[in-house]
């Protein structure tokens, strides 16, 4: 628990929300009443998510108007004020308890007109008692909807220049250009692969096979590895394996695979990877991989305004339980991390996700067979809130996009499907990870207890 200003919660709040909000033709007003100068201290993970919640869950069921967020401090009581109002289809009176439950909407015909599991609800009234917190509800059918959520909170005044918010963004951090060592045996891939690495202004070597790049790695040093995994003469496993076991060499090593099987990335894990991207690399997805390990790349330099290096904490590899895979997200999902200590509402979280995400990969396949568009639409619609709850931005992101090709009645091309496809899969897998481990975890306490 740090001082932060508000502004670090409400500002990825409204970035996430702003593109649906646009999407849908509706307007969205920020109203921040926190002056600069208070700094709040507190959970700032778990307000973003009820304002994210609250928020996506007000944009989701709003037609037509505005969405309207408002954050006040009363400082007399010590307490934060969030207040979300819409003027959507609005909910019954009788219904108003329901909506806090986990897979309950007003009825089934909202279900079915809007999508989604209902979850960002329960997620709020769970976060909100967490935080000894009350959320009280208004609404009337037709008119509208206002959620406000009362929280105790800890808050200090600083000079405004004394305010400093230590994130990152993607715009803000650059590289100078590193020494790459891609391994990749196919000639096509390797150029593809090569050439996108260096429009990003990197130097890149090629070796063919696992045992070249060897050789290559006796005598020159690189700030990044590149490592495909299906080669003749020694795979991406075996290379890295050796690499790791034999050289002893703790250079960052990207496996880059089209792979999107559980077994093969496990694989590529146990061998000593620190990261799994898949094919083509994406721009987004390297990027956000190169930040997410940026304490060990060398040559980093931060544009002013961003978090100065002290801020960066050194990265080390973690068990194979809590590493990322090839754009899994749902590991980092705070409304997870935040659970975890919940068991009931853990296990309820991550076998609900499984299922939905197992379902929504089902449908996508059954529907674009078909060439059904409504029901894609209609499906692509809900992947995108499950993933707006769970904070799985980049997967939204995708759905979003194709949703919108599928609403304006335009078949999603089946490359981008591919992708949405693979990141659900991959998602599943680690939320299985996930599952497993803390079923281990909670039955060593209990032995522990015994």
């Amino acid at each position: 628990v740090a001082p932060f200003n508000f502004v670090q919660v409400m500002q990825p709040v409204c970035s996430a929300l702003k593109p649906l909000a646009d999407e849908k033709g509706i307007r969205l007003l920020i109203e921040n009443n926190i002056p600069k100068n208070i700094q709040l201290v507190g959970d700032c993970a778990r307000l973003r998510q009820i304002m994210f919640n609250l928020g996506g869950n007000a944009t989701k069921f709003t037609k037509e108007g505005h969405v309207s967020i408002q954050a006040d401090l009363n400082r007399p009581n010590n307490q934060l004020i969030l207040t979300v109002t819409d003027t959507g289809v609005g909910i019954p009176k009788d219904k108003h308890e329901q909506v806090f439950n986990s897979f309950e909407q007003a009825d089934t015909s909202t279900t079915r007109k809007f999508g989604g599991t209902g979850l960002g609800l329960a997620i709020v009234k769970n976060l909100v008692n967490l935080m000894n917190g009350e959320i009280t509800l208004t609404s009337a059918v037709g008119l509208g909807t206002k959620f406000q959520v009362s929280l105790p909170i800890t808050w200090q005044e600083s000079k405004a220049k004394d305010i400093a918010t230590h994130t990152v963004d993607a715009e803000t951090l650059s590289y100078d250009s590193l020494s790459i060592l891609l391994v990749e045996d196919n000639r096509i891939n390797a150029i593809v692969a090569q050439g996108f690495c260096e429009k990003l202004g990197h130097h890149v070597e090629h070796a063919e096979n696992g045992k070249l790049a060897i050789e290559r790695l006796k005598t020159t040093q690189y700030d990044l590895i590149l490592m495909d995994n299906h080669m003749p003469e020694m795979n991406g496993v075996e290379t890295t394996h050796h690499i790791r076991e034999k050289l002893k060499l703790d250079t960052l090593i990207f496996a880059y695979t089209a792979d999107v099987f559980r077994e093969a990335h496990d694989n590529f894990i146990q061998a000593g990877v620190d990261h799994i991207l898949t094919k083509p690399l994406q721009q987004e997805s390297f990027f956000d991989a190169l930040q997410q390990f940026s304490s060990r790349l060398p040559k980093q330099t931060a544009a002013e305004g961003s978090s100065e290096n002290e801020n960066i904490v050194e990265l080390h590899r973690k068990p194979i339980e809590t590493l990322r895979l090839t754009e899994e997200e749902i590991s980092h999902s705070e409304v997870i991390h935040i659970l975890k200590d919940d068991t009931e509402g853990f296990s309820l979280l991550i076998d609900s996700t499984i299922i939905e995400f197992e379902q929504s990969v089902d449908r996508v396949i059954e529907y674009y067979l078909a060439k059904e568009l409504e029901p894609l639409c209609r499906t692509l619609h809900s992947i995108k809130g499950m993933s707006l709850n769970l904070g799985l931005n980049m997967l939204s992101k995708q759905a979003l996009e194709l949703e919108v090709e599928a609403k304006n009645q335009q078949l999603p091309d089946i490359e981008r499907l591919q992708k949405l496809l693979n990141r659900l899969m991959v998602n599943i897998h680690q939320a299985q990870r996930m599952k497993n481990a803390h079923s281990v975890e909670h039955l060593n306490q209990i032995n522990d207890q015994a």
